[in-house]
């Protein structure tokens, strides 16, 4: 999975006639699995990375379960490192605790 990385700039030249121009600056595309623990992630970008609807990841905050999420400002927004330990959680509870008996 890859977050992509865009930043939009708003340049103002006092010099020429007081205008402003607006520059989208788009960074390269950064594979999920080489961004840093601490990184940022949207609503929208965590939608992608599991492939759950962002309803069911607002419902799983509400009740408690999935990635924390926190907000800054009016954005809701996780840590890789959280998505990372909600995948972690997620296969561990998947696997059996005691495993099933050989038949022989």
């Amino acid at each position: 999975m890859s977050v992509f990385i865009s930043a939009t700039l708003l340049i103002r030249d006092d010099d020429i006639n007081h205008s402003e121009e607006a520059m989208t600056i788009t960074a390269h595309t950064v594979s999920f699995h080489q961004c840093h623990d601490e990184e940022l992630l949207s609503l929208s970008e965590v939608s992608e990375i599991l492939k759950t609807p962002e309803n069911t990841l607002r419902r799983w905050r509400q009740i408690g379960r999935g990635p924390r999420f926190f907000k800054i400002g009016r954005r809701l927004v996780t840590t890789v490192g959280d998505v990372r330990q909600f995948m972690r959680e997620q296969r561990l509870a998947a696997q059996p605790v005691i495993p099933a008996p050989r038949r022989p």
